[in-house]
């Protein structure tokens, strides 16, 4: 019933959607394309799980060694690709459908899981006995569930990362105020932070009856994070009305914090309230690092845990990050391009509260400003391997296809080390035959169907580091001043405040200048220059990157109506919806895309639900929906995922004659499709009805 309703609206608001659609229902410019997130089926070209070392931690656990995450027992660097998991996603999986969905993971090059949020107040999400007037207990059920997925993960030579901290509210029986929430009282309040200790160990200590080990020796668990997005001095919100809102016994050991705090500076005793702004940032800012340190202490010292530590995300906090994760072993960050934002009420899907920007992150990155890449890039400090654990381009959007290659490829030229997209949500009890929320990765073809290529290009180094390196020194406690935040602190620097980030790497130093000015100082490093190339250019709205390396090459921008060249990689395509597409051409073998036995090509469009109604700006949609962030229903439409038809010219190096195949979704010959080959050049014909996101090129 509800998907013949998202036809019938669909039907009378075509002119501010999508093209004229076929009497079936689906537009005639598109064609279905959903994903299983199932598919296990391997020995395909989309299949990249060869990539993967079996079991994770076979090789040693990983250390952070400089600016590398390194296995202990090879000594070698590696690269992390993945997605986080957590909730209903995680717990609510049979043991079948948990070893399917790590099959399908692995086949599509992940090798690292962050976990997330298993601390709910929800007795579907969460490990926590939910029954219970306190938080103390975990859920047998549960736990033997996230013991399974945990184990299938890492049979397929995935890595994880273990939360301590992230949704869990306190109940009566913890023995805390009523009305205690979890963010910024959990970094500072004594009864707090004794029970995520005993949750900690309860999670860490306990042996997985199907590995036989405790996460906190696993060599599969590459980290533990102590707080999701959680610190206590945030510049950008009222920090003196958070102070105030406190419960009379939190605001009471707060005070006493205060006092010891100033004690240990030799500064006269006063209260809270007569405080400066500036003096109660440092002083938040100090009660920050001093969380990282006890909670770091107790894991190394009482729990004698294995893996590497991260307290929460740099960014949060601004500069005052650098101090608190000053401790860490390495620094995660999170970052949304096309986020959602609200004229009203945050996170209430109704008509006209809420809208996307629905643009490209590329010609921000022509003409360098600020995007969230260029972002990511200003936040990292030196030394220390770098995660982003949550990015993703929230539907809806135009722009999708973009976002893994030109992940990848910023990735390799910066150097980071661990990419996670968020969030790989429903699956086996919702229809995935749709885009099953704002956030969620498992059914969308332009998120999901580019990681194979993806993790070709990031985790094989296709592209090296750009071969010169600008490091930002910085005056001692930097987060005093330039309004304490990186894009200012960057903007003193000869170079402005963004970089091109395909010309030049960009780190923080952990030297500061002996003064507290806002004097910095920038030191250049010039390595060799890369061999391959990456440019991007915009021409008025429309934009272009072009990316090529002898194994693998990336077009990406409005080549609908024209044709775009790297490489001797071509495509020459006729128009399409949006015009806006991005292909990506990688060897599989190892060798250069000219003589590689195996190269897959994926490429596509435009990817909506079917009855999807957009505004006239394809920014927000005419439909209201609840206050549930991702929440589907009616305001982002049914199943199945369609994708535009393409219909474009191929040409690619090769040296000698090729088959090629167009493929299902799940990576299965469905039809040769003809070539020609001549001179070296190889070509062929994307046609309409192909209704392919991936081609198969092989001897």
């Amino acid at each position: 019933m509800m998907k013949k309703a998202f036809l019938l609206l669909f039907a009378a608001f075509t002119s501010a959607t999508l093209p004229a659609a076929t009497a079936a229902g689906t537009p005639a410019e598109y064609y279905p394309s959903p994903m299983k997130w199932n598919d296990d089926l391997r020995g395909v070209a989309t299949d990249v799980s060869f990539l993967n070392t079996r079991p994770a931690g076979a090789n040693g656990r990983i250390l952070a060694r400089g600016e590398e995450f390194v296995e202990s027992g090879t000594g070698n660097p590696i690269r992390f690709i993945g997605i986080g998991m957590g909730g209903r996603a995680a717990l609510e999986l049979s043991k079948e459908d948990a070893r399917k969905l790590a099959a399908r993971l692995a086949k599509n090059g992940v090798n690292i899981v962050r976990f997330h949020n298993i601390d709910g107040g929800n007795p579907r999400d969460s490990i926590l006995d939910t029954t219970r007037n306190d938080t103390r207990k975990l859920n047998p059920v549960m736990l033997d569930r996230f013991d399974w997925l945990f184990a299938c993960l890492k049979a397929e030579g995935i890595y994880l990362i273990m939360p301590l901290k992230v949704n869990r509210q306190l109940k009566p029986g913890n023995g805390v105020p009523a009305g205690t929430g979890h963010k910024f009282v959990g970094r500072f309040a004594a009864r707090w932070i004794e029970l995520q200790k005993e949750f900690a160990r309860q999670t860490l200590l306990h042996v997985n009856p199907y590995t036989g080990l405790a996460p906190a020796e696993d060599p599969a668990v590459v980290g533990i994070e102590l707080n999701n997005e959680d610190c206590l001095f945030r510049p950008w919100i009222d920090n003196e009305a958070r102070i105030r809102q406190l419960s009379s016994v939190h605001r009471a050991e707060l005070e006493e914090l205060w006092k010891e705090f100033r004690r240990t500076a030799n500064q006269p005793e006063s209260p809270l309230d007569a405080a400066t702004p500036a003096e109660k940032a440092e002083f938040l800012t100090a009660m920050d690092a001093r969380y990282n340190r006890i909670m770091r202490d107790f894991l190394k010292n009482e729990l004698k845990v294995k893996p590497l530590i991260v307290d929460t995300q740099m960014d949060w906090g601004g500069l005052a990050g650098l101090e608190r994760e000053a401790l860490s072993d390495y620094i995660d960050t999170h970052g949304y391009w096309n986020h959602p934002e609200f004229r009203g009420t945050p996170w209430k899907f109704t008509r006209g509260n809420w809208y996307v920007r629905n643009e490209s992150q590329l010609k921000y990155l022509a003409e360098p400003g600020q995007c969230k890449l260029t972002e990511l890039a200003s936040w990292r400090p030196a030394g220390k391997p770098f995660s982003i654990s949550e990015y993703d381009y929230p539907y809806p959007c135009d722009y999708t296809v973009e976002m893994m290659p030109l992940l990848a490829l910023t990735a390799s030229r910066q150097n980071w080390n661990a990419l996670h997209l968020f969030i790989h949500g429903m699956t086996a009890h919702y229809d995935t035959s749709r885009i099953t929320g704002m956030f969620d990765q498992t059914n969308h073809p332009g998120k999901i169907g580019f990681f194979p290529a993806a993790a070709l290009i990031y985790r094989t180094r296709m592209f090296e580091p750009a071969g010169e390196c600008e490091e930002l020194i910085l005056p001692r406690k930097p987060h005093t001043l330039f309004a304490n935040r990186f894009d200012r602190a960057w903007e003193k620097s000869s170079g402005g405040k963004w970089r091109n980030l395909f010309t030049t790497r960009q780190v923080i130093s952990n030297r500061r200048l002996p003064l507290d000015s806002e004097n910095i100082e920038t030191e250049r490093k010039t390595g060799a220059a890369p061999k391959t190339t990456i440019s991007v250019n915009a021409q008025r709205d429309e934009v272009f990157l072009r990316a090529a390396s002898p194994r693998g090459i990336v077009l990406i921008g409005h080549f609908g109506g024209k044709s775009m060249e790297s490489g001797g990689f071509r495509i020459t395509a006729r128009e399409f919806p949006g015009n806006f597409g991005a292909a990506v051409l990688v060897s599989r073998t190892g060798e250069p895309i000219a003589s590689s036995a195996s190269c897959l090509l994926t490429v596509a469009g435009r990817f909506d639900n079917q009855g999807i109604r957009f505004n006239r700006r394809r920014n927000s949609t005419q439909v209201s929906a609840g206050s549930v962030p991702g929440m589907i229903d009616c305001q982002l439409g049914g199943g199945p995922v369609i994708a535009t038809r393409l219909d474009a010219d191929i040409a690619l190096p090769a040296d000698g004659p090729r088959k090629i195949y167009r493929l299902t979704t799940e990576g299965a010959r469905k039809g040769e499709v003809p070539g020609n080959w001549s001179d070296g050049t190889l070509s062929f014909r994307i046609e309409p009805d192909h209704e392919a996101i991936y081609y198969e090129i092989t001897r």
